[in-house]
Parts: C-alpha cells; sequence; structure tokens
C-alpha cells in the first residue's frame, strides 16, 4: 500500500504543472458554465453585469461611455479604466455573456501564477499543485463568479500575477501588472497596501513594502476624490 502511495505521490509531484493545466481548462469550462446558466435563467442583473456591459460595450462602439442604468458617467459610479481593454471582447462577440467567459477564465487561470509562486517559495510541484487548486477553489473567487461580472475579479487575477513576477524579479512585468491593478478600481490601492503589510515582514522587500503600503492608500484616496 505505501508503495503504490508513494509511486502516486511521484507521478503527481512529476506531472504536477501538467495537472494544474487540465485542471484549469476544467475549471475554466465550470465556472463559465455556472456563471453562463445563472445569466440565461434571469439570474443577473442591472448591477453589476448591466453595467460594465453597457459601458464596454460603448468603448467597443467609441461612444461616450454614459451609464443609462445610474445615470451618470460610469467613472463616476468607479474608477475602472481598464474596461476599455475589454472592448475588443465585443468586436469578437457582442453579447454579455462574453464578459462573463473572459472573467471565469481570467480568474481561474491566475492559479497559474499561484502555483509559479509557490514553487519559486521552494515548495515541491505537488504541494505547489495543491496551493493553486486550493485557491482556485475559494469561496470568495466562486460567489465572485456565481454573483455577476466585475472588474474588481480582474483585478484579483492580475494581483496574482503581479505577486509572482514581483517575487521573481521581472521589474517591467511587476510594473505594468501593477498599474492595471490599480487601474481596475480605486480600492485596489488598499489591496496592495494590504499586500505591503505583508512584505515588510521580508527584510528583502521592505523597501518596496513601505512604497507599496504609502503608495497604494495615496492612489486608493486620489481615485476615490477623481
Amino acid at each position: 500500500m505505501k508503495n503504490r502511495l508513494d509511486k502516486l505521490y511521484h507521478f503527481l509531484d512529476r506531472y504536477a504543472f501538467w495537472i494544474l493545466i487540465l485542471w484549469v481548462i476544467v475549471l475554466s469550462l465550470l465556472y463559465s458554465t455556472l456563471s453562463l446558466v445563472r445569466h440565461m435563467h434571469f439570474q443577473s442583473g442591472g448591477f453589476d453585469l448591466g453595467l460594465y456591459d453597457q459601458s464596454v460595450w460603448q468603448y467597443a462602439h467609441f461612444l461616450w461611455p454614459y451609464n443609462t442604468i445610474k445615470d451618470r458617467f460610469i467613472l463616476g459610479d468607479h474608477l475602472t479604466l481598464t474596461l476599455p481593454l475589454l472592448s475588443p471582447l465585443f468586436w469578437a462577440w457582442e453579447d454579455a455573456r462574453i464578459l462573463l467567459v473572459f472573467q471565469a477564465v481570467a480568474i481561474t487561470t491566475s492559479s497559474i501564477a499561484v502555483y509559479l509562486l509557490a514553487k519559486l517559495r521552494k515548495f515541491t510541484p505537488f504541494l505547489s499543485f495543491v496551493v493553486a487548486w486550493a485557491y482556485s477553489l475559494f469561496y470568495g473567487i466562486q460567489y465572485g463568479i456565481f454573483f455577476d461580472f466585475h472588474p474588481i475579479l480582474l483585478g484579483v487575477a492580475i494581483f496574482a500575477w503581479f505577486t509572482y513576477f514581483f517575487e521573481s524579479k521581472k521589474k517591467i512585468v511587476w510594473m505594468v501588472l501593477l498599474v492595471l491593478a490599480l487601474a481596475t478600481q480605486e480600492n485596489m490601492g488598499l489591496a496592495l497596501a494590504s499586500l505591503g503589510c505583508i512584505y515588510f515582514f521580508r527584510k528583502e522587500c521592505r523597501g518596496y513594502a513601505v512604497w507599496f503600503i504609502i503608495g497604494g492608500v495615496l492612489v486608493s484616496l486620489a481615485a476615490s476624490k477623481v
């Protein structure tokens, strides 16, 4: 029995990354289905899918993003500066469901970033897979998928990749991802400050941590004011 378990463990450890890729594909399909079935059964709403569906559609057609649901300029609701980047999705399929599918795929594939980060922390491939698997099934992510489309979930996915590239010292990449994360919504600055609090206890990251804390709070305050 022990010999069989050892063989199973070594198999899982050896092919952990490819098992994760398979898991990401399957879970992307499951999360997309969950979100689409809910939408097609008239359980999604004007808040928030309707808000962002209309806004991304307007960006895709180079129109002024005035939202008729809240009767205001969309950036007066949340400072979601990354919405224009989603407009090409509507060039491929002009339907709100493309946002739901994109969101499901984006958050699920961020599990790969968690896996790579765990390996960077010297976890075995198998344990790295377990951490990524647990992250992908986290209740907050499941509820975010079930709830509706919201840019904040995309911000979570971007933050996962930002953290990996930050720790792997790919400076240009993590700086670009950081800008995208902060542009997702005004409260992402507070998320950055919270991450800075964690990194403060790592001596080699303390300098960046201080900037993350101060900069994150200032960005959130400034974005909220805008």
